[in-house]
């Protein structure tokens, strides 16, 4: 190979002399500088010592500076293949020329140029001018289609890169720039490389050719391949991670696995954008970035493997990845926002996602229907607690109103179950509905939404009138529509904000329904009344929090609100990598009554609760007499009794065992820290929220300082001038001394601003200095 310059590469592919387009070398920055052919190779000799690059296509005359978008180009004169000799790239050279061999067996003629870079190898074949290589500006078909066949043939060159065991980004979109041949590589600056190019005496290539090749090696066409990139807003080069990675970010990442589009090469673009997106916003630490990839891979490939199966493309993930980056980087800071939801950056789950958030694994394998839910929520890649607490809400909505815990204090207790599901907005909580519905199949559940806490009763049932003897109309009589429900609120914002609002009777009908308290309320008119009677009904909760919106729900701990339900979290540290089969569904049926079981006066019956939960309720009950129990434990044992009822009920037994008891202890004590994790993670979200006040108010404070100072430096310069314009020369002391005491103290900087801009100049006289006006300011 020789050392000849650009303006040999150019010559031999068959660039006009008066074609414009850009040179670039690295300088301490990036520079580019938009020339003419004739003129390339001087300016690439001047820069011979820096990196340098040549842009491959023509520029329209609009462009004066930069290297030019894609928007820009007018002509398309060459193929060119970028073939890095690294590990992750095409290995070595022997690679890089047996890729190089066959494209040019696929395209007829080996390259007419083969530039060595440094660390790879860069071959260029020219095409032959002809329909198709130039048009008149972006508007034109011949535009589009360009772009299109630049982006197969990149696909064409992975696609023999991988046959050979290499990898290559598939970057070739039109203002594409490469290596000039006789400049240097200095990504080591004490030992750069020349830049050599070796001349091998090909053809040039027609497009004619080149569809045909790509449309015999099948080479796809893509939605993005005709989209126009615009000019960099933000190089990659300067984006950096985060040190903990955001909630929104987690979200959107394990939701992948869920979602089903309809096209699915168009999904992995856009999300390989948002994933572009969340690095260049600091939304997620670089171990995080690396997992997020391989996750968004294993998705895709999922996908291609269901339903219409079809293969990957060579390259097909990473080059949507890196089709990602170049996009976000011609994004402003707006459209960065708006690919990631405009979400709150701060709304960080690490907290949430400690493995001392789960229970043992022996806690799953210590009964079947355990073990099954666990199975089946990680097939479908939910959380197996989430998806076990939906299962227990929705065992005990089928349970008859009239099975109630015994009144161990005060009265009879209500099985009526509330479970919180702790994840980010949009995740967690839908998923391990909707695996819990198909792990275990439970007939007669109906689900609704939360509303008003007058709406609650009416759920359960409608006034109709009723004539009176005489057929006249009369009173009216409550007609029940349901008897059983399950209330299902996706975020805890929706639950908080209505109960906020002025007058709200929302959150204490949920704390009523939690202990099967009569529900409604009373009217002037009782002909409107809906009101459902004491343990006459059953009402269980799945309510989704979003760690950042909890305080709502937790500052109503005076009201007992939060500590009525099992907090679960969306997270499953201990999943297995290798996706499991999922098992098939199991049918769940209410239990036969015991035959021993006595029904009180009121109708209900009563389950049987082991001694050791009952030892353990009075206990705490004496505790809390005394005080010695906090606001948020107030409830956590009858919660843990309704656990352990429905532990029993899903089990296939009416009634509470110790056994129950225990692992119903278990799924408290993971209630107990996830709840304690939201808590900590308010905390701290609050401290730092402090803190970053506190410096805005510090950042604001310094800048009204500076901007006073500002004012006070120009006011008086502005007296200096003035006086000078009437009086003439005066010395230095004098004028200091005839300013007031405010301005007086801004003297210094005012007489060094006005002479560094010339107004004045500072003459010695004699002992001193004497200020004058400039000639230009007189």
């Amino acid at each position: 190979m020789t050392a000849d310059g650009l303006g040999t590469l150019l010559d031999v592919l068959g660039r006009d002399p008066d074609e414009r387009l850009s040179i670039n070398y690295l300088n301490g920055h990036f520079t580019s500088q938009v020339t003419t052919v004739s003129s390339a190779a001087t300016i690439a000799t001047w820069n011979g010592g820096h990196d340098c690059w040549y842009g491959t296509a023509v520029l329209h005359e609009r462009v004066s500076t930069g290297r030019g978008t894609a928007a820009d180009v007018t002509g398309i004169r060459e193929l060119f293949a970028d073939l890095d000799a690294k590990p992750d790239g095409v290995k070595d050279y022997a690679t890089a020329d047996a890729v190089i061999a066959d494209l040019a067996d696929m395209v007829g003629t080996v390259p007419s140029a083969v530039v060595d870079s440094g660390h790879g190898l860069q071959p260029h074949w020219p095409l032959e001018r002809g329909d198709g290589t130039d048009w008149t500006d972006e508007t034109s078909p011949e535009w589009g289609a360009a772009a299109v066949l630049l982006r197969r043939w990149g696909r064409l060159v992975a696609m023999v890169a991988e046959r050979h065991g290499g990898h290559v980004d598939n970057v070739y979109d039109l203002p594409r720039v490469l290596r000039v041949p006789g400049t240097r590589k200095n990504k080591n600056p004490a030992k750069p490389i020349e830049v050599v190019a070796d001349y091998p005496g090909g053809s040039p290539v027609t497009l004619a050719r080149l569809r045909d090749v790509l449309d015999e090696y099948a080479v796809p066409t893509y939605q993005e391949d005709s989209e126009p990139l615009g000019a960099t807003v933000s190089a990659p080069g300067t984006w950096t991670h985060g040190e903990r990675s955001c909630g929104y970010v987690t979200a959107m990442v394990t939701g992948w696995a869920q979602d089903q589009p309809k096209a699915r090469h168009p999904w992995l673009v856009g999300q390989a954008t948002r994933l572009a997106a969340a690095h260049r916003a600091g939304c997620l630490t670089a171990d995080d970035h690396r997992t997020a990839s391989t996750h968004l891979a294993d998705a895709f490939r999922r996908m291609l493997a269901t339903g219409e199966t079809r293969e990957e493309s060579p390259g097909e993930v990473r080059n949507a990845l890196a089709w990602g980056v170049a996009r976000v980087a011609t994004k402003n800071d707006a459209h960065v926002s708006a690919e990631l939801g405009e979400h709150r950056h701060t709304e960080q789950v690490t907290v949430l996602e400690d493995s001392d958030r789960q229970p043992a694994e022996a806690f799953w394998g210590s009964r079947p229907e355990l073990a099954h839910v666990r199975d089946f929520a990680r097939a479908r890649l939910c959380s197996p607690l989430a998806t076990l607490a939906v299962v227990l809400a929705r065992v005990v909505t089928a349970v008859p109103h009239h099975f109630v815990l015994p009144p161990i204090i005060g009265g009879d207790a209500s099985l009526n179950l509330f479970a919180a599901v702790v994840a980010p907005s949009g995740h967690g909580k839908g998923a391990a509905e909707a695996a819990a519905r198909d792990a275990v199949v439970i007939d007669g559940i109906t689900q609704y939404s939360l509303g008003s806490g007058e709406g609650i009763a009416r759920t359960y049932g409608h006034r109709e009138r009723v004539p009176d003897d005489n057929g006249r109309k009369g009173g009216s009589v409550i007609v029940r529509d349901h008897w059983a429900l399950l209330f299902s609120v996706a975020e805890v914002d929706t639950l908080t904000a209505l109960g906020a609002r002025q007058g709200a009777t929302l959150l204490p009908q949920v704390r009523s329904a939690y202990m099967g308290e009569p529900l409604g309320f009373a009217y002037s008119d009782p002909q409107k009344a809906i009101t459902i009677p004491v343990h006459e009904y059953r009402l269980c909760l799945v309510l989704g929090v979003q760690p950042g919106r909890a305080a709502g729900l937790l500052d109503d701990a005076d009201g007992g609100t939060p500590q009525r339900f099992l907090w679960v979290p969306a997270t499953d540290p201990a999943g297995p990598t290798e996706i499991p089969t999922a098992p098939d569904p199991m049918r769940w049926t209410l239990p036969t009554r015991p035959a021993g079981a006595a029904t009180t006066a009121t109708g209900r019956i009563h389950l049987d609760v082991p001694q050791v939960a009952r030892g353990a309720v009075v206990t705490a009950a004496q505790a809390r007499n005394r005080g010695e129990i906090e606001a948020l434990d107030g409830h956590a044992l009858l919660t843990r009794l309704k656990v352990a009822a429905a532990l029993g009920l899903f089990a296939g037994r009416v009634g509470i065992d110790e056994d129950d008891w225990q692992l119903a202890g278990d799924l408290m004590d993971v209630s107990d820290r996830t709840r304690a994790g939201v808590v900590r993670y308010l905390s701290t979200r609050a401290e730092d929220a402090n803190a970053a006040r506190g410096r805005a108010e510090g950042q604001r404070a310094v800048v009204v300082s500076e901007t006073v100072e500002a004012a006070e430096v120009r006011k008086a310069g502005q007296s200096i001038v003035k006086h000078l314009r009437e009086h003439g020369d005066t010395t230095w002391a004098d004028e200091r001394k005839r300013l007031n005491s405010r301005l007086r103290a801004h003297f210094d900087d005012a007489v060094d601003a006005l002479a560094s801009a010339g107004v004045v100049t500072v003459e010695t006289a004699g002992r001193g200095q004497l200020l004058r006006l400039s000639v230009v300011a007189s």
